[in-house]
């Protein structure tokens, strides 16, 4: 029985729309591959962990026939001997790695996070030939929640057809003009509103063959509780399930149908939206537009290995440094300074994090000096570190010059211009223009780092082999798999 008059709730058309494997289908189509048929994996750098890379993407192919999962372990995929070989040979010649290993039929690829960053940027401009720029959000770097409430009966002004026979249509154009402008194909979960069209996306529209799927008001008690298990419904982990197992909340049905009263209790407004949730409400408006009330900045890192306390205050000034740079960016000053310190695996304690308030400034000095005060008084004087977090917040924005009565305020002005020295400097030739001699040691990581986005390889590492794939017998003539794809967009 439902828990709420759904005649009342506002029914928006709503597209969640994900480009399939993302980071695999774009090197796939730089290769031109079929992003469903060609097996490959994108893997980060083995520097990054100590037991080698980890899968960032792998296409449906790899995943269906070698049983590939994101986060597996690199050296837990799937490797001929040959191709062992030549990964030998390589390396003692010290040159670019080999990616495909025929023997497989298999690629494993570095990522480049600038390429994929432009192919999101061209996916997000052909959804503005068919909703208004304010009706999107970008959700992540592969999925975007279109609004196309006011542009559906532009595309379809047939009476004759149902609003849900129109979103359907336009759906399938939008994965047909992706497709057919850029060789992506993309899942579309279609909602009244934009938990329906998620949770649509995330477990019907994955598994279809058209790779859409609607959800309605409708749906609710069919669909959306009937989710299995628990911790496939949107924004429910482990942890989360095992904090509602202990409310006797086993299923999505028994969310949607227990006392709303008691998550307010335990969670909070987050009980209460998980309740909504459950029963398929939610009011978002795309449009409206969340920002913030006070904004940060931050900066994290895996280490490529164990650190001790003297080489890690190398890595936490250059983390520090090219935080508090993106904050002068900006224009603007922080007032706090977060800390977080990870201990490497093995030690007995976790780490820590910790924050400290500092007066409102963008100085390279200050702020290091705050870094270095809280890592000495909650350090423990022993354990190894593996992961580091900064995270500069509090942020005002003003030009003014906040002078230190305890500091000369000569070297303080004399900081100031060193340090919007260095950023134009490094803004016209780029970061590694100008650095400290200490980042050339051999655990210092600000130079390894400046040309990575998010963390992994920002360039075009990996096409080296691109040229292989004209040798592969698999490789389909593109109007074949236009073909395909027609076929299997249409159902």
């Amino acid at each position: 029985m439902s828990n709420f008059d759904y005649t009342k709730e506002k029914i928006q058309d709503i597209f969640m729309i994900d480009v399939k494997s993302f980071y695999a289908s774009c090197e796939c189509v730089a290769r031109g591959l079929d992003p469903l048929q060609t097996r490959l994996v994108v893997l980060s750098h083995a520097e990054n962990t100590s037991r080698g890379g980890l899968v960032l993407a792998a296409s449906p192919a790899a995943k269906n026939d070698f049983g590939v999962t994101n986060v597996m372990r690199g050296r837990d995929l799937p490797i001929s001997n040959q191709f062992k070989k030549e990964i030998a040979i390589a390396e003692a010649r010290k040159v670019p790695l080999p990616t495909y290993d025929s023997a497989l039929d298999f690629y494993r690829v570095p990522p480049r996070m600038r390429y994929y960053v432009k192919e999101n940027m061209k996916v997000n401009k052909i959804f503005k030939d068919f909703t208004s720029p304010i009706d999107m959000h970008p959700y992540s770097i592969d999925e975007t929640i279109l609004d196309v409430t006011a542009s559906l009966n532009y595309f379809y002004p047939d009476d004759a057809l149902s609003r849900y026979q129109k979103r359907d249509l336009l759906a399938r154009e939008i994965q047909l003009a992706i497709y057919r402008k850029l060789g992506f194909y993309v899942t579309v979960g279609i909602g009244d509103n934009v938990i329906l069209a998620k949770l649509a996306m995330d477990n019907e529209a994955k598994h279809n063959r058209t790779m859409r799927a609607q959800w309605t008001y409708a749906d609710i008690e069919t669909k959306v509780w009937f989710i299995q298990p628990i911790t496939e419904f949107w924004s429910i982990g482990s942890r989360m399930a095992k904090r509602f197992a202990s409310m006797g909340i086993l299923s999505v049905r028994d969310l949607a149908n227990c006392d709303f009263h008691q998550l307010y209790q335990k969670f909070g407004i987050v009980g209460l939206e998980y309740y909504h949730h459950a029963n398929g409400i939610d009011r978002t408006i795309v449009k409206n537009k969340y920002y913030p009330k006070s904004n940060s900045l931050s900066n994290n890192q895996i280490l490529p290995k164990d650190y001790s306390a003297k080489e890690f205050l190398l890595v936490l000034k250059e983390q520090v440094a090219q935080t508090i740079s993106r904050v002068r960016r900006r224009g603007a000053k922080a007032a706090i300074i977060h800390l977080y310190v990870g201990y490497a695996r093995g030690e007995r304690d976790r780490g820590f994090s910790r924050q400290l308030k500092i007066a409102p400034t963008h100085s390279t000095a200050t702020v290091i000096q705050a870094a270095e005060l809280l890592f000495k008084k909650f350090y423990n004087g022993y354990s190894k570190i593996r992961q580091i977090g900064i995270s500069l917040g509090h942020l005002i924005y003003t030009d003014e010059l906040q002078l230190d009565l305890f500091s000369d305020p000569t070297t303080q002005i004399k900081d100031e211009k060193l340090d919007q020295a260095v950023d134009e400097i490094r803004l016209k030739y780029g970061f590694t223009s100008i650095f400290k001699a200490a980042s050339l040691q051999d655990f210092g990581t600000s130079l390894s780092r400046a040309n990575s986005v998010g963390g992994h390889a920002g360039g075009t590492d990996g096409m080296e082999g691109a040229e292989e794939v004209k040798d592969v017998k698999k490789v389909k003539n593109r109007d074949n798999r236009q073909r395909s794809a027609n076929q299997r967009l249409s159902g």
